[in-house]
C-alpha cells in the first residue's frame, strides 16, 4: 500500500486519507493540489511524494505547467485544538473544508504538546506549542505563540482566532469582510461581563493584521482571565472598539438535536456555526460532515 505526502523537503503533510477516503486522482497542477490538500508552504512549488511501503521506495510527482500564487492571504485562521477522538474527527472536516480555499485562506490547528525541544513546532497545518493543555492561561499563551509566528511570516488582511467547535461558511465570511476596514478593526460575536464589559467570544475573534501586531505588545492584565476576555481587553486598551457581528449571521447548533433543515435554512447568510452538543458530541460530527458536503 502507498502512503501519499504533499509539500516540499522537510515540510510535508500526509494526504493519504484524503486521497483514499474520497477516491480522488492527484491533479497535475500544483494550484489544484493546494486547493484540495491545503498549502503547507505558501508560495513554494510543491510536489506529491508517494512512498511504497512494501519496498520502501519513493516517487515524486511535480506539476506539468508553470504556476502562480497569490502573495497575500485574505484570512488566516488560528483554530484552538486539543487532541481527542471527537476533536480529531472535527479537525478532519475542517481541514477538508478550509483546504478548498487554499489560495485565499491559511490555517493552523494550535495545540499544546509536552516534550518538544523548542517553544513551538509546525507540521503542515499543525502548530504545536510546548506545554500542558489547560484553559487558563493555556489557550491565551498558545494563541499568542501562533499569532507571533503568523505575523512574522505571512501577509494577510484578517486573522480569525476560533476553536475546533466552530465551522465557517468561507465564501460568506470573505464577502462580509470585503466590506470592512483593513486597519484598526476588530469584530466578532460579542458577549458582555459586568467586570470586563464587551468582549469578542472565542468562536469569532476577527482582527486585522495591525491589531494582531498590537496585541503582541506587553500588557499589565492578569493571565488568569479567560483568553477571549483578555485579548479583547488588550485590543480595547489600544483605543480600538469592538464591532458586533449581528446574531442573524451566527447559528448555534447546540441543543442536542440534529436538524439539517436548520443548516439549510441559514446557510445562504450564515458566517459561521457554533457546534457543541454536550449531551452527544457525535451530533457535532454529523453537522460537520453535512456542512462540509454542502459547502
Amino acid at each position: 500500500m502507498n502512503t501519499y505526502f504533499y509539500g516540499i523537503e522537510n515540510n510535508y503533510i500526509n494526504i493519504t486519507d484524503i486521497i483514499l477516503n474520497n477516491n480522488i486522482s492527484v491533479p497535475s497542477s500544483d494550484i489544484e493540489r493546494a486547493s484540495i490538500f491545503g498549502d503547507p508552504k505558501h508560495g513554494a512549488l510543491k510536489h506529491i511524494l508517494i512512498k511504497n511501503n512494501e519496498n520502501n521506495t519513493t516517487k515524486k510527482i511535480y506539476e506539468r505547467e508553470p504556476m502562480s500564487y497569490t502573495t497575500k492571504y485574505k484570512i488566516i485562521f488560528i483554530i484552538i485544538y486539543s487532541n481527542n477522538n471527537i476533536y480529531s474527527r472535527l479537525k478532519h472536516y475542517l481541514f477538508m473544508l478550509l483546504s478548498k480555499y487554499a489560495n485565499d485562506i491559511g490555517f493552523y490547528f494550535v495545540q499544546n504538546v509536552n516534550g518538544i525541544n523548542t517553544s513551538y513546532d509546525i507540521n503542515g497545518h499543525d502548530f504545536y506549542v510546548n506545554g500542558n493543555e489547560n484553559n487558563v492561561p493555556g489557550i491565551y499563551l498558545k494563541s499568542m505563540k501562533a499569532i507571533n509566528y503568523i505575523n512574522n511570516n505571512f501577509d494577510y488582511d484578517y486573522l480569525i482566532r476560533t476553536n475546533i467547535s466552530s465551522i465557517y461558511n468561507i465564501p460568506n465570511i470573505i464577502n462580509y469582510l470585503e466590506q470592512k476596514p483593513k486597519y484598526k478593526f476588530a469584530t466578532g460575536f460579542i458577549l458582555s461581563l459586568p467586570t470586563y464589559g464587551d468582549f469578542l467570544h472565542g468562536t469569532s475573534m476577527i482582527i486585522t493584521k495591525d491589531v494582531a501586531q498590537l496585541i503582541e505588545k506587553p500588557h499589565s492584565y492578569s493571565l488568569n482571565i479567560p483568553d477571549d476576555v483578555l485579548i479583547s481587553l488588550i485590543i480595547k486598551s489600544h483605543g480600538i472598539s469592538l464591532e458586533k457581528i449581528n446574531e442573524y449571521y451566527v447559528t448555534f447548533l447546540i441543543d442536542d438535536n440534529y436538524d439539517e433543515n436548520k443548516v439549510l435554512s441559514t446557510y445562504k447568510d450564515v458566517l459561521y456555526y457554533r457546534v457543541k452538543n454536550n449531551g452527544n458530541r457525535n451530533i457535532d460530527i454529523q453537522y460537520f460532515d453535512f456542512i462540509h458536503r454542502i459547502s
